[in-house]
């Protein structure tokens, strides 16, 4: 057949059967001896052997031919894009995967690639939209769905991917992959005993430490600590001898507990050994292994040891290539040292000015840490006179002012700076209401009085009545020892005592 007709239609299927046979080379040399001027199809298959060689630049040369030849080939198209991904050139590549959409809309791979191109380019909503659209087209295409959820996960949007994960281990449920992001999803929407089933279904297809250190993030969770940390040791157990990222990550969710069982000697001691034996560099570098520094700091604090607390933290603020949410976590706790220490304001008013940079680094997963240190600065300001600066950072929190203890707090001392005293003392006391546990209300309560005592200073009100606002910070139980200090120095100062 091949021998009476001119089109190549024959040579394809011998050269497509070559490679079939896995005779790659002789398929290569066939199409190289086809007309590649006006053969769209040998173009491509030559393309193809390109990219199996990692030489993406003979690739492209074959691919430009074969759009000269026919500019809308969808095949064409979707190569050319996929090697401008490669090469880097996203906004190039969307526009090849749109005319290759054009083309033939209902294929899921397309989308799957122009979604990954908007990530490149760091437009999340829209690579949102399109890997959703191709998960659509095709509910049971694994990397559209994966990528779908992970995409989800970013944009705090886990609801929208638990259906498209569901529905496809409907009929496909040897995924570890999907049971593990299904996990994921349920955990933070806070569907824990789901996402422990989930996980226990990933941990019977593959015997991994990110599983169990996953079941242990999940039992935390369900506060069932017992086996938060039998899963957590298992997982560290497991990377022993590895000791790369999954180990540090169990290492960092073992702190974690640790310091929710207010077991800060040991949560001292492991994470002083994880620090000696690890690289520092990597830990201080990464958001998430960050956390140990972090706790580590949280523990000299908790244990009193605030000489020590004070010299790490401001060993670690000046040293590079240390992770923003680490930054942010120790500059807040050094605000909150030198602002509850005499003479200690203006080093705090400093650090506040030095270190708000930090906010714009910040992404969305380190809000928490983000609003702590923008509260901490309003404070700061507050304390030292500058109103109008405090009052420009606290509007920053205003959806938090009723919601959260600390920023209404913060708004009634800046109140209180302000003589605005009734109003200041309605968001102390509201603050105390919403304050999650006993050491917040009596350390918030602490501050009121003493506050309140300040004024009554200020005011030449009665000697009595300063007095007893100052025993109540003083005889507060499980408040805070700094403000007790600050309270007894008030009363020498003011010769009370």
């Amino acid at each position: 057949a091949k021998k009476l007709s001119y089109d190549p239609f024959f040579d394809h299927r011998i050269g497509d059967n070559l490679i079939f046979r896995n005779q790659t080379a002789e398929a290569e040399k066939l199409f190289l001896s086809l007309d590649l001027k006006n053969d769209v199809y040998a173009n491509l298959r030559l393309a193809y052997f390109s990219i199996q060689k990692n030489d993406f630049d003979a690739a492209s040369i074959f691919v430009q031919s074969a759009l000269e030849i026919d500019y809308l080939d969808y095949s064409a198209r979707m190569i050319d894009g996929v090697l401008r991904l490669i090469h880097g050139d996203y906004e190039l590549a969307i526009q090849s995967f749109r005319v290759a959409a054009e083309e033939r809309q209902g294929s899921a791979s397309l989308y799957v690639n122009m979604a990954v191109a908007y990530i490149f380019l760091k437009q999340r909503s829209k690579a949102f939209i399109t890997i959703k659209r191709a998960v659509a087209l095709e509910p049971l295409n694994e990397n559209a769905v994966m990528l779908f959820a992970d995409l989800a996960f970013a944009e705090e949007r886990n609801e929208d991917s638990l259906s498209s994960l569901k529905h496809f281990l409907e009929f496909e449920q040897k995924s570890p992959a999907i049971w593990a992001r299904l996990a994921r999803a349920l955990l933070y929407l806070g569907q824990t005993d789901e996402a422990i089933a989930a996980l226990k279904r990933h941990g019977s297809l593959e015997d991994s430490s990110a599983v169990w250190n996953n079941l242990g993030v999940a039992y935390i969770e369900q506060h069932n600590y017992q086996k938060a940390y039998g899963a957590l040791s298992h997982a560290l157990l497991m990377e022993e001898n590895n000791r790369g990222r999954d180990y540090l990550l169990a290492a960092r969710n073992i702190c974690q507990l640790l310091a929710i069982k207010n077991n800060f000697q040991d949560l001292l001691k492991f994470s002083s050994v994880i620090l000696r034996e690890s690289d520092q560099n990597i830990i201080k570098n990464d958001p998430d292994l960050s956390d140990i520094v972090a706790f580590n700091l949280h523990s000299l604090w908790k244990l009193g040891k605030k000489i020590e607390f004070v010299a790490l933290s401001e060993s670690i603020i000046y040293e590079d290539n240390v992770s923003p949410r680490l930054k942010a976590w120790v500059v807040s706790g050094l605000i909150t040292h030198y602002t509850s220490i005499d003479d200690g304001n203006s080093v705090a008013v400093t650090l506040s000015e030095q270190f708000a940079y930090i906010l714009n680094e910040l992404g969305k997963q380190d809000t928490y840490r983000k609003e702590q240190l923008i509260n901490n600065i309003a404070y700061v300001y507050a304390e030292a006179g500058r109103l109008h600066d405090s009052e420009r950072y606290i509007n920053y929190l205003s959806l938090k002012i009723h919601k959260d203890p600390y920023p209404t707090a913060t708004l009634g001392l800046l109140n209180f700076r302000k003589g605005n005293l009734e109003r200041g003392q309605q968001l102390y006391s509201e603050a105390i209401t919403l304050a999650l546990n006993q050491h917040e209300k009596n350390r918030i309560r602490q501050k009121l009085n003493l506050e309140l005592a300040r004024i009554s200073i200020h005011q030449n009100q009665d000697i009595k009545k300063t007095n007893r606002l100052l025993d109540k910070v003083i005889n507060e139980n499980q408040g805070s020892a700094e403000l007790v200090l600050l309270a007894k120095r008030l009363k020498r100062h003011s010769g009370f005592s």
